[in-house]
């Protein structure tokens, strides 16, 4: 307000304009005939004339009403650039998007089509009394922001440890907010003034402070401007670190069977991205049918190395060498195969046949005691014999022993009694 006041002073001073109305009050064409009150009663503003906000492009109107004008004229002025807009009925400047419409000699309506930042300011409405009267209205234009492209940062390529500062100015009415994200939405690491690290999802601030810059910080940042008025406006600037690689491997010991297929595997970081090799027992690996090496890339700085080996044979185990190399430097792992030795079986095997008869050693008896089964013992008899342990077989042998030394006794005795019965064995020798 009180700028409003410093140029309505100053335009009151301008004795020309004041002049200038006067002699267009006199003369101006088709004014009409007006007879002043008897009492003289001067020209007064019904209401002030507003201050209005509008956003750039749209269309305004700035009322001024003014009551027993009677003879006296009205002007509209912009205050900044002392332009008279409009005198009385007439509009007077060359812009095109300015106009004006009137009614019974008292609404004075000033037009102005598809605002722009420059008609931000001050609109006087001028009534050429004596002294002359005058109200002022503020038109505030409201603009999106803008990317200062010369004081905003581009993509950065640095070395890991050192400090770097982005930064993002951004114009527009009113003075827009800068926040800094990450485009992949991660968090962004930082450093207070206390040397405390914290990671945020965004910042708030034209600048943003990167100490003892890592991988981790490498990618994409979105510097965003807003001011409330749409829409807003953002810039990307890309952070690439350069560093040596660093080589890990999973599993250092890696065992397989023979005509298995097996992946070796290591993890590279490094920026520039490093190229790989692959060397068993200290000679290069050339890619063929059974073995192919291979790459995978896994984001700005990650990298897979593979090699595929399609069938193990007694050639293939020893120590592989997995190494990564760039500009920066190189590194290395090793991975060792060995073989997996089969597991042993644990099923009988049969030792003889003998008149359809399988023959087979128990467990828990010594070789000597082979256990003899027909052609029609059954699988459950073998393994109910198996589970009997070396005290229940003893006594079981013992027994079958027993029974057949009295069966072969009993008949040898028969058989001495029939000869003697029947006196054959005497005839016969």
């Amino acid at each position: 307000m009180n700028l409003q006041r410093t140029f309505q002073c100053s335009l009151l001073k301008s004795r020309w304009v004041f002049f200038l109305l006067q002699i267009i009050s006199l003369f101006r064409v088709g004014a009409p005939t007006v007879i002043k009150n008897s009492n003289n009663e001067k020209p007064f503003f019904v209401e002030p004339v507003p201050n209005i906000t509008a956003p750039v492009g749209r269309d305004v109107s700035i009322p001024c009403v003014v009551d027993r004008l009677g003879s006296y004229g009205v002007a509209w002025i912009k205050v900044e650039d002392k332009v008279i807009l409009s005198i009385y009925k007439n509009v007077i400047t060359r812009n095109y998007r300015v106009s004006l419409t009137h009614s019974d000699n008292k609404y004075f309506v000033l037009h102005i089509a598809n605002i722009q930042e420059s008609d931000r300011g001050g609109y006087m409405c001028q009534v050429n009394t004596t002294p002359m009267m005058s109200q002022t209205g503020y038109l505030d234009v409201l603009t999106p922001p803008t990317i200062v492209s010369l004081e905003t940062d581009s993509n950065k390529t640095v070395r890991e440890g050192v400090n770097i500062t982005l930064r993002c100015r951004a114009d527009g009415h009113p003075t827009p907010n800068i926040t800094w994200r990450r485009e992949d939405a991660g968090r962004i690491p930082l450093i207070t003034d206390t040397g405390k690290r914290v990671s945020v999802h965004s910042f708030e601030g034209e600048e943003l402070q990167l100490l003892r810059i890592s991988r981790l910080h490498m990618g994409a940042y979105l510097c965003i401007a807003s001011n409330g008025i749409p829409p807003s406006i953002s810039r990307r600037i890309l952070i690439d670190v350069e560093f040596p690689p660093v080589l890990w491997v999973p599993n250092q010991i890696v065992r397989a069977y023979l005509g298995e297929r097996v992946l070796l595997r290591c993890y590279v970081e490094s920026y520039p991205k490093a190229w790989g090799h692959w060397k068993k027992d200290a000679t290069p690996i050339n890619d063929s049918v059974l073995i192919l090496s291979s790459e995978v890339d896994r984001g700005s700085y990650k990298q897979l190395f593979v090699l595929h080996i399609s069938s193990i044979d007694e050639d293939s185990f020893g120590t592989y060498e997995c190494s990564a190399r760039n500009t920066l430097g190189w590194a290395r792992g090793n991975i060792t195969l060995y073989e997996r030795p089969r597991a042993p079986t644990t099923t009988a095997e049969p030792l003889l046949m003998e008149n359809q008869r399988q023959v087979y050693y128990e467990p828990n008896t010594p070789p000597s005691t082979p256990v003899q089964l027909s052609s029609t013992a059954t699988l459950a008899a073998v393994k109910d014999q198996r589970s009997l342990g070396h005290s229940e077989q003893t006594k079981r042998n013992a027994i079958n022993s027993g029974s057949s030394t009295k069966s072969v006794t009993f008949s040898f005795v028969c058989f001495l009694y029939y000869v003697s019965f029947t006196g054959k064995f005497s005839r016969h020798f």
